[in-house]
């Protein structure tokens, strides 16, 4: 009796850890929406030096990985900053590497240093030349953990995209891999994300690269259908499909 009470307690302190975890990374997927929304870099600078003063753990590391990303995938679009990019690039690729060592989100975190990689490479193309196979290395082993997390092939997406077609890139196969992301998405029930919003956006600029602005006012209208003031989807529509 004693033992079966015993492994009761455990499976309740489990349980509350992981229910703990989850709302912790739903608290931070949040304000990372809000800061997406609003176009505002200090909310993740904000919220990593609060990260930063937290106890050590696992959980804490991947929190912090996944708003330094943001902070750098933000920084891409808005105000690109360079020093804002170096003072962050490596310490979240520290990060990533330490979650990937300890076996820790290991999906999550391999797409998210993919996309580092991606981010690097905008800031320096010439580091394309090698960090181009870094980047599909890190989504095959995202993919062989887990096939359905939407983000991965949005990320794969992204690089199709971007890519020189003389090394392999495609628009239209990147818009394939967002339109994956987008059902996974849309399957999961998920729309209150940043980068449910964000896999929108970057279909409706690779359709503006290939010219054809009705498909693109098509996913910027699915925009502002969820988000009716975001001002980076209103510009693109009023400006770049007319």
């Amino acid at each position: 009796m004693k033992k079966l009470i015993s492994l009761i307690f455990a499976f309740q302190i489990i349980t509350n850890i992981h229910s703990y975890a989850n709302e912790n990374i739903n608290s931070v997927d949040s304000i990372l929406y809000k800061a997406y929304i609003s176009q505002n870099k200090n909310i993740p600078i904000n919220l990593i030096k609060k990260l930063s003063k937290e106890k050590s753990s696992f959980e804490n590391t991947f929190l912090l990985l996944k708003v330094q990303y943001a902070l750098l995938y933000f920084n891409t679009y808005y105000n690109p900053d360079k020093e804002l990019h170096n003072t962050y690039i490596n310490e979240a690729k520290a990060n990533a590497d330490k979650l990937i060592e300890n076996n820790q989100y290991l999906t999550e975190v391999y797409t998210i240093k993919a996309s580092l990689y991606g981010i690097e490479i905008g800031f320096s193309p010439m580091k394309g030349v090698y960090l181009g196979s870094s980047i599909e290395a890190c989504i095959n082993k995202a993919a062989k953990c887990n096939q359905f997390y939407p983000f991965l092939w949005a990320t794969k997406g992204r690089a199709l995209v971007s890519k020189p077609s003389a090394f392999g890139g495609d628009i239209n196969a990147g818009i394939e891999m967002y339109n994956r992301a987008l059902t996974l998405y849309i399957n999961g029930k998920t729309k209150w994300d940043w980068e449910f919003l964000d896999t929108n956006l970057q279909i409706a600029l690779a359709y503006l690269n290939l010219n054809d602005k009705e498909k693109a006012k098509i996913y910027l209208c699915n925009i502002l259908k969820i988000e009716p003031d975001f001002e980076l989807a209103k510009w693109f529509l009023n400006n770049k499909c007319n």
